[in-house]
């Protein structure tokens, strides 16, 4: 079986259903307001592990009362999260969603400790990507570390994967050039490809863009 290293975010989901998202200046009540463990990083290797994947994952959360819940939830479907880094007088990640009756959501983001997902936390770690097939990646950690773990991880003739969200224009080119398998949605495609996209040609078209900076393969996902 392959294995797989997640390295990204941790957040505490705060879920808020709503009748409709608020406009700007506008003031909604919502029904109910769950807490759920999230973050990118930490909802992909809890994927893979729920189907029965062999993964490990580096990250980084706050000493505080989420960090208890986020790495007792990963632990459930067997992540190793011993790449997981409690730092001090920091908060862990947190992520205000709003949900609306049809499905539609915004996020905000707090990063927290996420933001603190250094170098240092990579080289702490380099076992893991040594150990590992396959690394998997989002962009809710800083991007110079995104970047300085693909070059060691391509260096190390590991298949990469980015999922570019939050998306951000003008990644780095070297980036591109390291990455394997790229798994936008159609506003991330927009974003990173620099093109509005109105139909599947231009889809086509976008993604031809993100080949032509180095990625070997783009996933692209519709609405």
């Amino acid at each position: 079986m392959k294995k797989i290293l997640v390295v990204g975010s941790l957040n505490m989901d705060l879920v808020i259903d709503v009748d409709s998202i608020p406009k700007a200046g506008e003031t909604i009540l919502g029904d109910k307001l769950t807490l759920i463990p999230g973050g990118k990083g930490a909802n992909q290797a809890y994927a893979m592990g729920k189907l029965n994947g062999k993964v490990n994952m580096i990250g980084a959360v706050g000493n505080d009362t989420n960090k208890e819940q986020l790495l007792k939830n990963l632990s459930s479907v067997n992540v190793n999260t011993s790449g997981v880094e409690v730092i001090e007088n920091t908060d862990t990640g947190i992520a205000v969603i709003s949900v609306d009756r049809q499905g539609e959501n915004c996020i905000t983001v707090i990063p927290g400790a996420n933001n603190l997902v250094t170098k240092e936390s990579i080289d702490k770690n380099i076992n893991l990507i040594e150990e590992s097939d396959i690394i998997v990646m989002q962009l809710e950690i800083p991007i110079d570390t995104v970047c300085y773990i693909t070059k060691i991880a391509k260096e190390k003739n590991k298949l990469i994967v980015l999922d570019p969200a939050p998306a951000k224009a003008n990644l780095p080119i070297d980036l591109y050039k390291n990455i394997d398998i790229i798994k936008p949605n159609e506003i991330e495609l927009e974003i990173i490809s620099g093109m509005k996209i109105e139909n599947e040609q231009d889809v086509i078209k976008a993604a031809n863009i993100i080949l032509d900076k180095g990625v070997k393969t783009v996933i692209a996902t519709l609405r």
